[in-house]
């Protein structure tokens, strides 16, 4: 990720990039429900493609894995393979499921299984490129008043 004006324009100049760049990272807000997991044993399952960056997240707040879970990127989770995940990880002293947002909202019941599900709310945070952001967000909102006023 480009994390400061400065990389962000040696991104320019070395690829030659004569578009406007913005430099952004996901950061997790809170977790849904609000609890918290520092020492708290739990098992996790995810299909995102860098699948290791969620588990250091997961490590860096404090939580004890007992059971992981990678799926393949975007893959959504079986109800029946998700009931025998959750059961086999509570029987190794998991007290939560964890998983993405993105992976939260693919899960088709929660009926049947045997830990609560939480996920960390994420929000996208401009690292670079402010002014190019700022400039994207003013000619969209340009488009939409000419369509309000024009339909156009």
């Amino acid at each position: 990720p480009i994390h400061s004006e400065k990389e962000l324009e040696e991104w320019q100049r070395k690829f030659l990039i004569n578009r406007p760049l913005i430099g952004v990272c996901l950061e997790s807000v809170r977790l849904v429900p609000n609890v918290a997991i520092r020492d708290v044993p739990l098992a996790y399952f995810c299909g995102i493609a860098r699948p290791e960056r969620f588990k250091e997240w997961i490590e860096n707040q404090g939580a004890i894995i007992v059971k992981e879970w990678i799926l393949a990127d975007h893959e959504a989770p079986d109800l029946d393979s998700l009931k025998e995940f959750a059961l086999h990880a509570q029987e190794l002293g998991a007290k939560i499921l964890l998983c993405t947002e993105k992976d939260f909202v693919k899960i088709s019941s929660f009926e049947g299984i045997a830990l609560p599900i939480i996920y960390p709310e994420m929000e996208l945070k401009i690292t670079a490129g402010r002014e190019n952001w700022q400039n994207i967000v003013d000619k969209i909102g340009e488009k939409i008043d000419n369509y309000r006023t024009y339909g156009k």
